[in-house]
């Protein structure tokens, strides 16, 4: 593997983007901005369109959760190993 080098001026401006995003004023060093990064990306809750609460954990959205009528139609399922989406036309 090759080896690359960077500037401290890189890692400020990665440090900085995580603060904004993260709205803190915490000092990083290089090799915890991968796990400050990562908890950037998180859903807290989903909620549907009919739902006037947010559910969290293991969630499962029916089309009346998410304020779809009987004038839809399941076209299929879309899968991988951890996450499956029904897709639903009109």
């Amino acid at each position: 593997m090759a080896r690359m080098y960077t500037d401290s001026d890189n890692y400020s401006d990665i440090a900085n983007a995580i603060r904004e995003l993260n709205g803190s004023s915490d000092t990083y060093t290089p090799t915890q901005m991968a796990t400050a990064i990562r908890a950037l990306v998180r859903v807290t809750g989903v909620k549907g369109d009919a739902e006037s609460s947010y559910r969290t954990g293991d969630v499962n959205l029916t089309p009346e959760d998410l304020g779809i009528d009987g004038e839809y139609a399941k076209l299929g399922v879309v899968s991988d190993e951890d996450e499956k989406l029904s897709v639903y036309v009109k």
